[in-house]
């Protein structure tokens, strides 16, 4: 399909360190680590900048909610 794939680094809080930079990025994979799930905010904000599309991965999520508890 043409995909290149490009991982971005985590800090020890699980957040994300820095997100690629470019307008080039489609897809953003958002993996809620451990089962605890992520904020899901900075992904949001980045999405929305370059266009892109979010993915969140719980397949592994313990007692996960978004930010309205639903």
């Amino acid at each position: 399909m043409g995909a290149n794939l490009v991982f971005y680094e985590v800090g020890l809080d699980m957040r994300p360190v820095n997100l690629p930079d470019g307008n080039d990025v489609r897809a953003v994979l958002a993996v809620n680590y451990f089962g605890f799930s992520q904020d899901m905010l900075p992904f949001r904000i980045y999405c929305e900048h370059h266009g892109a599309a979010l993915i969140e991965d719980n397949a592994h999520g313990y007692l996960s909610c978004d930010e309205t508890g639903s």
